[in-house]
């Protein structure tokens, strides 16, 4: 290195001696041929940044000499002006012209010698263990994600699609007295309880409404709930006679209907049954009370969307009739509770509305209608975690929806602590609560957290569902029909 620096610094002064009158061009030209010619510049190996630094130096003022440039100028940009190559780029072509030679070589010993010293052994030992490590990876990233793949086949996907109401059937719309305990219930039991002290049945009617509300009872209530409960066995009344007469009827509680624009008779629309909110009556539900217990409806025909509009909607009214209320026992301040299920579910508090009875409420509803392709049904169920209809027969209910599961976990709540089984509950065969467990039954119902978990509640969600989802407006809608024809 030390002799290339006496060479340029040689060369470059004879140059600008001998063609200082030259034009540029030619004393470029010049210096291109003399001062660039760094012979075995790719050899160079050992040598220190002092010495690289000090030729670099030498070049750049080689090449001011030769064009009578001022010694502070620019080094980048004397050469970028006149398009000459830097000392880095004459020391980088000239090592890659090199390697290129040795590459492209006909020589069979020069080319075994270039593939032998390559690579220094500390370059194939860092390279060895990247590609090893490199491979360790994916080979385990492929392992988790196959066994994730049996766990969770990533096949599924979700799609919205848009179809005609028409293709859908009504959902189970029921809709709950606030009037449970009426008036006439009360004049009724006092005619027909014949044996036994009916004096204070005022008092003990009220407490039946601990079945479906939250109460704080007493050795006081539950002393007068074991007289209630013998003065009605003494009679020969079994608890779901009680509380079929005991609430508002549908007959007097809905006062009108239409459908599709057309007025029916409320008892060929609505169904009685009992809920876990009392006495209800229910459209288009596959379950109904019959007099002893809720079952499923043998007669029963679904529904289907054949109008839509405001003039072809369901219109029920309703009427609480508040003179027939016993003193406190008005539940909800005297609203109504609106249930939105699907037509083969018992009716749940998913999708529930409290409806003030002193105005008009308009609800519009929305369906989303969830069901799996085929090669979802093939999968096994630890992979989808999710139950068919048919796949999983549930206790009172027959086939499996997650919702009547729920009420099946607090069932068997009340079965293990109380040793019944709430009346709501479709088909029971024997044992349903009596008045003496509704202290027992309100204290499952206070302690939901404990009884409603993942492991005493293993409850999946359904793989092929239908939801409803309510929008409500209140207000007076008289003029509404007249609004939609004649905007």
């Amino acid at each position: 290195m030390e002799r290339q620096k006496r060479s340029i610094a040689a060369k470059a002064n004879m140059l600008a001696r001998r063609f200082a009158r030259c034009s540029n061009a030619v004393r470029i030209t010049l210096f291109v041929a003399y001062c660039q010619a760094f012979y075995t510049c790719y050899l160079w190996k050992n040598y220190t940044q002092r010495t690289y630094h000090a030729l670099r130096v030498q070049y750049n003022n080689a090449f001011r000499a030769m064009l009578n440039l001022p010694w502070r100028c620019s080094a980048s940009g004397m050469f970028a002006e006149n398009r000459v190559d830097d000392f880095y780029a004459v020391m980088r072509k000239r090592a890659a012209s090199f390697m290129n030679r040795i590459r492209n070589t006909d020589n069979i010993i020069v080319q075994a010698v270039y593939d032998c010293c390559k690579f220094d052994i500390c370059d194939i030992c860092f390279w060895a263990v990247n590609m090893i490590s490199v491979l360790a990876m994916s080979f385990s990233i492929t392992y988790f994600l196959y066994n994730r793949f049996e766990v969770m086949p990533t096949r599924i996907t979700i799609e919205n699609q848009f179809e005609p109401i028409n293709s859908l059937p009504y959902p189970a719309i029921t809709m709950c007295t606030p009037n449970q305990i009426t008036q006439s219930a009360l004049e009724y039991f006092n005619t027909t309880l014949i044996e036994g002290n009916r004096t204070e049945l005022e008092t003990y009617l009220p407490l039946v409404l601990g079945f479906y509300e939250f109460a704080s009872p007493t050795n006081w209530t539950a002393n007068l709930l074991k007289k209630f409960q013998d003065l009605l066995e003494m009679n020969r009344f079994t608890i779901p006679d009680l509380l079929s007469r005991a609430p508002q009827k549908c007959e007097n509680f809905l006062k009108r209907c239409y459908l599709e624009g057309k007025q029916y008779n409320c008892s060929d629309l609505f169904k009685p049954i009992l809920t876990t909110h009392g006495h209800c009556c229910s459209f288009n539900n596959i379950y109904m009370f019959n007099g002893k217990m809720n079952v499923k409806n043998r007669n029963f025909v679904n529904r289907y969307v054949r109008a839509t509009g405001f003039t072809k909607a369901l219109i029920v009214v309703i009427d609480y009739d508040e003179a027939d209320v016993m003193n406190a026992t008005l539940l909800y301040g005297g609203s109504t509770l609106v249930m939105y299920t699907d037509w083969s579910e018992f009716p749940s508090d998913d999708e529930l509305f409290i409806h003030d009875n002193y105005g008009e409420s308009f609800h519009i509803l929305s369906a989303t209608y969830t069901y799996c392709s085929e090669e979802v049904k093939s999968l096994p169920l630890w992979s989808r975690n999710c139950f068919f209809d048919n796949e999983y027969h549930l206790e009172n209910f027959w086939y499996y929806r997650k919702s009547d599961c729920t009420h099946l976990c607090y069932a068997n709540a009340v079965k293990k602590r109380c040793n019944c089984t709430p009346v709501f509950i479709p088909h029971i065969k024997r044992n349903p609560c009596k008045l003496v467990n509704i202290p027992c039954v309100i204290a499952v119902r206070w302690n939901t957290s404990k009884w409603l978990t993942s492991e005493n509640c293993p409850c999946l969600r359904d793989c092929e569902s239908r939801k409803y989802r309510g929008d409500v407006n209140l207000g007076n809608f008289r003029a509404a029909p007249y609004v939609v024809n004649n905007p």
